[in-house]
């Protein structure tokens, strides 16, 4: 008998109870939650993860990952039938910067990443979790079909059942309810409009951070119209439209003599610029020196009163949007380094700062009961200190693009 050939050898091992490599990995996933071990090799990002930008702390975080390593496995899942591991919620930042860091420095604690397996449920299931990272609520679609419509009810997967209104937060239902219409539209072919009302009521921060970048991210396929009175929710949401070259047009609702409702593009002072603010100080000071010549002095005293108290505000966006060139924003996301690049703080800048906000401060609130009323400004004396925050807006705004300049 002719003796086999390592080709037949390597047949035989192939075959019934000895499976080929690829069907070895496939049979290698657990059945439940798993520490284990997976290299670059075998983990890939979500193909349809929403994010698609660069995160706008890569730097950061590739240093601390330098530094100490990843500070919790990331939660991985693989599709059946699929040779390769995916990142399942969130996580797809980290991977690419292990990449890098793999490429950069050969060590093995960037190759092999210690994750956490999680069986896989369903490609909704996944778009949940990437696109508000609600895996831990642990939901699934469970279809319906009432009057012979399809429809799908979400479930909690807890111990017991139960309603997912008698168990979670009025908070956490949100989030699954914005996470599961965003998945379906995202699945979805059309590229239709879609009107959110008030979408981050009752959500926390973070999930606010998550729902501005998605609406973003989506204004970019298709028209969003988002009605809001949350003003921190607006300034995330123009953030991250900025971080994306997507465009915003805002428009002002309210309540007038008219009634409700009342359409304005006179936006509030509040989510203004320092531009736009000494603009509308500016149209302020014209009603200022109406009521001045027509003789009313209250009103002259409260509107001056009232522009001081804007002015104050003006001053104090001037300092975070132009003296630190954004670097420092109320409601950022974090710190911009690099936006430091062209700060400079001198003495004059201080002295400044002191003179225009305690003058400001001073016309804005009452006197003291034993000071009595104080002489409020003249309407010419208002204009000067206006124009004396433009001037110094000018002067940062030079001073910025030559020091960037000068730094390289």
């Amino acid at each position: 008998m002719k003796p086999p050939t390592s080709e037949d050898i390597t047949r035989q091992l192939q075959q019934a109870h000895f499976p080929q490599k690829h069907d070895r990995d496939l049979a290698m996933a657990p059945v439940g939650d798993t520490p284990m071990v997976v290299t670059l090799e075998q983990l890939r990002p979500y193909e349809l993860n929403p994010r698609v930008v660069r995160n706008p702390l890569y730097d950061d975080i590739k240093a601390s990952i330098r530094e100490r390593g990843l500070d919790q496995p990331p939660a991985i899942t693989r599709r059946p039938n699929d040779r390769h591991f995916i990142i399942r919620n969130g996580g797809n930042t980290r991977l690419s910067i292990l990449g890098e860091l793999w490429q950069e420095t050969r060590e093995e604690r960037f190759f092999r990443i210690h994750c956490l397996f999680r069986p896989w449920q369903s490609e909704s299931h996944a778009l949940l979790g990437h696109h508000l990272k609600v895996h831990q609520l642990q939901v699934v679609m469970k279809p319906e079909s009432p009057g012979g419509k399809t429809q799908f009810k979400l479930v909690l997967q807890l111990p017991g059942g139960g309603a997912p209104s008698a168990i979670l937060s009025e908070g956490e239902q949100r989030a699954i309810a914005i996470a599961s219409f965003l998945a379906e539209i995202k699945l979805g072919k059309g590229r239709g409009g879609i009107v959110l009302d008030d979408p981050v009521s009752s959500l926390d921060h973070c999930r606010r951070w998550e729902v501005a970048e998605r609406l973003a991210r989506e204004s970019l396929n298709r028209q969003v119209i988002v009605f809001t009175h949350d003003i921190y929710f607006l300034c995330i949401l123009e953030q991250k439209l900025e971080e994306l070259g997507g465009a915003l047009t805002k428009n002002y609702i309210r309540r007038t003599a008219q009634g409700y409702g009342v359409h304005s593009q006179d936006l509030p002072f509040d989510v203004l610029g320092t531009k736009d603010r000494l603009g509308r100080l500016r149209q302020e000071l014209v009603a200022i020196r109406q009521a001045l010549k027509a003789g009313e002095e209250d009103e002259h005293r409260r509107l001056t009163s009232a522009c001081y108290g804007r002015l104050r505000l003006a001053w104090e966006r001037c300092i975070e949007e132009v003296l630190l060139n954004g670097a420092v924003q109320r409601f950022g996301e974090g710190v911009s380094t690099q936006r430091l690049k062209s700060v400079v703080v001198t003495d004059d800048d201080y002295r400044e700062v002191e003179s225009g906000m305690s003058k400001s401060s001073k016309f804005e609130h009452d006197a003291a009961t034993p000071v009595g009323r104080l002489p409020m400004p003249e309407p010419d004396e208002l204009e000067q200190d206006i124009e004396k925050l433009s001037t110094w807006r000018g002067s940062l705004d030079k001073r910025l693009r030559e020091t960037a300049k000068a730094r390289g």
